[in-house]
């Protein structure tokens, strides 16, 4: 079992990803988006973060830069999800140390193996 915190500021997309995570054995939290989020994911410490990347008061790509700046976190482990597939900014996502970009219209039954693969084994 993982911690996974989200952050995303589509409410049902959030729910949906909660209820998908629990429903495989995980602990999942939706975090509200903007700079107060780097505080809540410093105090809770998750296994792993599920970024979206257009969220209207602070980009994904800024709040990773932000997470990368928390010595404590570092090495967090994060995947990025976007409703679109933008080479640019998956590029600058990567660079900031990333570990997938998932396009959130795609199969999600793949992509929680996507997720699943960078989670911590028991």
């Amino acid at each position: 079992m993982a911690t996974i915190v989200i952050v995303d500021d589509n409410l049902d997309s959030c729910r949906f990803l909660t209820r998908l995570l629990e429903f495989s054995g995980h602990i999942a939290v939706c975090v509200p988006p903007g700079r107060s989020a780097v505080e809540v994911i410093k105090r809770m410490s998750p296994d792993l973060l599920l970024l979206d990347v257009m969220m209207p008061e602070l980009s994904g790509i800024e709040l990773l830069r932000l997470v990368r700046d928390e010595p404590h976190l570092q090495n967090l482990r994060v995947i990025m999800l976007s409703g679109v597939n933008d080479l640019e900014v998956q590029s600058e996502a990567f660079e900031l140390g990333a570990l997938d970009y998932i396009v959130k219209d795609m199969d999600w039954e793949k992509n929680l193996g996507r997720i699943e693969q960078f989670l911590p084994k028991n």
